[in-house]
């Protein structure tokens, strides 16, 4: 018998204790978890993907919608997304895949196919930390551990454990 995925309350638990390990360091009050927009932009995100699991598509587009407004991130409803996310500031981050347990997504980050009708999905594993604006686009599959640099532009798969950095800045002189 498969393992029943784990409930929201569950789900919420892990997802608020990875963000007060992150944010303990600099905002060490208890209140704050709740207001955190990382936090709201992934509750609402659980909630938005019940409905859409439970056969509710309008009430998971108006919770995408709502999240969208309220924190400016864009978490499709049909993803599905492991335990332990952690959005530091949810502002144009977009994400539509799959992914494991405790990944990152850093602002601005896109994780989508390359459009809607594209087959295919990307594919993050467990730990992986998506940088600041950082696009992931198309079918591909990352592995876990694996850390995508900032502004990188990602169309293959990443192994395990790699490091995925965008091209040193050179200088020219004029």
């Amino acid at each position: 018998m498969p393992a029943s995925p784990p409930g929201l309350c569950a789900l919420l638990a892990a997802d608020r204790a990875r963000l007060r390990a992150h944010v303990a360091r600099v905002q060490p009050r208890a209140e704050w978890l709740l207001l955190h927009p990382g936090f709201v932009a992934v509750a609402l995100f659980r909630l938005a993907s019940r409905c859409h699991a439970a056969g509710w598509p309008r009430t998971a587009r108006l919770l995408a919608a709502l999240n969208h407004g309220l924190t400016g991130a864009d978490l499709h409803p049909a993803s599905c997304i492991g335990p332990g996310l952690l959005i530091p500031l949810p502002e144009a981050v977009r994400f539509e895949g799959s992914a494991g347990r405790d990944c990152t997504l850093h602002p601005q980050s896109s994780v989508a196919p390359w459009h809607r009708a594209a087959p295919g999905r990307p594919r993050l594993g467990d730990a992986v930390e998506v940088g600041l604006g950082a696009l992931l686009l198309g079918p591909i599959s990352v592995g876990d551990g694996a850390v995508i640099g900032p502004r990188c532009l990602i169309e293959q798969d990443v192994p395990a454990g790699a490091s995925a950095l965008p091209l040193p800045v050179r200088a020219r002189s004029t």
